[in-house]
């Protein structure tokens, strides 16, 4: 058996993955709360990949986490095999807010990084971007999927029970998944349109695009959290709701807590999916091998 420590990518240098973080602007209602409890510095929201993943995995990104809220963004991206932007609590559907300037030039680095041609993969707030960069476009949640069942764009946090597409089964950012899993989803817009030239890889019961593909390069995941176990979302939800800055109303501590305590267990193949980004997508070699995990459906 191998130690998760000896694990290799053959083909992918140490320090070639750039990570870019936008959990939160110093503006954002809660960005002392994430900073402090859910998202600390250094390695902010990659921790919780590293941790998902394996330490193992650590070394394959640049030493230094970009802040893309606040860092300027690297404009010589010939260093880098891929790119990886990460979630955010920040809207990202004009409709909602006016954007911020940084919001602005993360759209524009996104759409710089499709243009190189170099792997991207975004998950929340970097699929938005991406989405947003290929001329795509947010809705908000559909009513009855949120913490308001009777309000559309209500908060979604739950373990979303996911359906690949036939695409989705032949694409290899689901190498060793099945055809049905559970994935963490925390988002109040969704996909429900996709910009030109992109397909469906998964789609949920009540939401579709999920997981969506641009070319042989570009993978989104608007809203999917695979990297947050839930363990992380339940220590998680007493800060938040603790701080009465979560959502733009007030919120019922009581009825948040029993969401989150109904969050299934992440499923054991969530670890493969940037690990497979890294091996199928950045590598110039074949991938490693990882075992495939048997995985039900979340109810």
């Amino acid at each position: 058996m191998t130690d998760d420590n000896d694990i290799t990518i053959p083909g992918l240098p140490d320090r070639s993955i750039l990570f870019v973080s936008v959990v939160t602007h110093a503006s954002h209602p809660l960005h002392g709360v994430a900073r402090q409890h859910l998202y600390p510095a250094p390695d902010l929201d990659l921790a919780h990949y590293t941790k998902c993943i394996g330490p193992w995995v650590r070394r394959y990104f640049v030493e230094h986490v970009i802040d893309g809220t606040t860092d300027p963004l690297p404009q010589d991206l010939s260093r880098y095999r891929g790119v990886v932007i990460g979630c955010t609590l920040h809207y990202f559907n004009p409709a909602r807010a006016p954007f911020a300037p940084w919001q602005d030039d993360l759209i524009k680095f996104a759409r710089k990084v499709i243009d190189e041609r170099l792997p991207f993969f975004g998950c929340c707030g970097g699929a938005y971007a991406g989405h947003l960069a290929l001329g795509g476009s947010l809705a908000p949640n559909v009513k009855g999927s949120g913490i308001d069942p009777t309000a559309e764009g209500s908060l979604v946090i739950r373990t979303t029970p996911i359906t690949l597409t036939e695409a989705g089964r032949a694409d290899p950012l689901f190498r060793n998944f099945p055809p049905q899993f559970g994935m963490h989803g925390i988002h109040s817009d969704h996909v429900a349109q996709l910009a030109p030239g992109c397909c469906a890889l998964a789609h949920s019961d009540d939401m579709p695009n999920q997981v969506i593909a641009y070319g042989e390069r570009v993978r989104l995941l608007p809203g999917m959290h695979p990297e947050l176990s839930d363990e992380f979302v339940r220590r998680g939800a007493a800060p938040l709701v603790n701080s009465g800055k979560f959502g733009t109303n007030p919120t019922n501590s009581e009825g948040m807590f029993a969401l989150v305590a109904r969050i299934s267990p992440t499923p054991h193949a969530n670890k493969h999916l940037l690990a497979n980004f890294l091996t199928e997508f950045c590598a110039a070699k074949s991938p490693v091998s990882f075992q495939s995990a048997s995985v039900e459906v979340a109810s």
